[in-house]
């Protein structure tokens, strides 16, 4: 097993410094490893091959042998060293995907969010897409609506703390990279969703939970203005193809035939919002859990 822990960084008031390798049956210290940047809310991915691979809040990526911790690559966010994202990473079939923040960005308004894949192999960047809004959550692959070809889906959205936030949802070829289709939310006012808990243990999450791409390729993620989206492109393969790069501007236009469903929950929630089982759907919040039969 995987895990983290231990000290605080300079840049931020929080992370973890060190990654460990235990033992799964007796807890014993295998191995650790000291990333260049902390990690946050550590998620490790476990491709197959005997290996781990994870993100540090900056948007390094790392892989690492399994068993003794020896690094097989790292790959540096060169740029972004004094960034900060809430993002994770999310496995493909021979990429990673990553959804961090740039610059000195650390997730604002206004300040702009990166997608970006690496061959899973070597983890050299395949492509790359610079997003109008931070990347404070984690990708989402899978077949959208009427697409053969596998996609990436990803949550821009900013903390906290500003009077007006945007926030979107943008799917890309997981391939090429290329655009496919965008939804632009409401502007969101900067009140929370009411979370029922003590003040000594408020929940404040980060814009979106991790989107979730379901069976019938419609994505769906929950907000921070308590509603829970379910967004899905009507005219798959039926419009010229957009420009491959995503829209620089913070105010774009949602993508026509792209449309959007929502229910109120009237909560926030964290990044794992979403668990499936037969014919059920439950969306955990930061004081309720919901279920759902279908």
């Amino acid at each position: 097993m995987v895990g983290a822990a231990e000290g605080r960084d300079i840049r931020n008031a929080g992370g973890n410094l060190h990654v460990f390798g235990l033992n799964a049956t007796t807890g014993t210290k295998l191995w650790q490893f000291d990333p260049e940047a902390p990690v946050w809310n550590l998620a490790p991915l476990f491709p197959g091959d005997d290996s781990t691979v994870f993100m540090d809040f900056v948007g390094n990526v790392y892989k690492l042998s399994l068993q003794t911790g020896k690094l097989v690559w790292k790959t540096l966010a060169a740029k972004d060293q004094m960034s900060f994202s809430d993002g994770g990473a999310i496995l493909g079939p021979s990429m990673v995907y990553t959804c961090s923040n740039t610059g000195e960005a650390r997730g604002t308004e206004g300040t702009g969010g990166a997608l970006r894949a690496y061959g899973l192999s070597d983890g050299k960047m395949a492509w790359e897409q610079i997003l109008p809004s931070p990347c404070n959550s984690y990708p989402a692959v899978g077949k959208l609506a009427g697409a053969s070809d596998l996609s990436v889906v990803v949550t821009p959205g900013a903390f906290i703390g500003s009077e007006n936030i945007h926030g979107s949802i943008m799917a890309f070829d997981a391939i090429t990279g290329k655009r496919q289709w965008q939804y632009q939310c409401p502007v969101w006012h900067g009140i929370m969703a009411r979370n029922d808990v003590p003040p000594s243990t408020l929940c404040i999450p980060a814009h979106w939970s991790a989107p979730i791409i379901t069976g019938d390729g419609s994505v769906l993620a929950e907000r921070i203005d308590g509603l829970v989206y379910k967004v899905y492109d009507s005219l798959q393969g039926q419009r010229e193809p957009l420009d491959p790069a995503a829209p620089t501007e913070l105010d774009f236009e949602t993508t026509p035939g792209v449309q959007a469903e929502t229910i109120d929950l009237d909560r926030s929630s964290l990044h794992g919002a979403f668990a499936f089982a037969p014919n059920t759907m439950a969306v955990n919040t930061c004081d309720s859990l919901f279920v759902f039969r279908y």
